[in-house]
């Protein structure tokens, strides 16, 4: 038995990774990334959203695993976290493990 597996460059390569719309569109060859990957964006337009929905998804990944008291300044510190209850329940916490 053969297995064969693709990533979305080997199979379509002339497709913008944003949008699914061809690289061509506003220039030959479409607009390439600087990094690894080889992926392409058919418009400026869909590097600036494909950034920044990677940020959004980021952030959200972030908020979804982080720690109860992270306040870090580009997520959770604007997000108004750890908020008074994260902070009651990590007090509440530490009060049963020091019994």
């Amino acid at each position: 038995m053969t297995v064969i597996l693709c990533g979305a460059a080997a199979v379509a390569p002339d497709e913008c990774v944003e949008c699914g719309g061809w690289l061509h569109r506003e220039r030959p060859g479409g607009y390439r990334p600087a990094g690894p990957g080889g992926f392409g964006y058919c418009t400026e337009d869909c590097i600036t959203d494909h950034q920044h929905r990677i940020g959004q998804v980021a952030a959200a990944s972030h908020l979804q695993v982080r720690d109860l008291l992270c306040d870090c300044p580009r997520v959770c510190a604007p997000a108004g976290l750890p908020s008074a209850a994260d902070r009651a329940e990590w007090a509440a916490y530490q009060r049963t493990q020091g019994e």
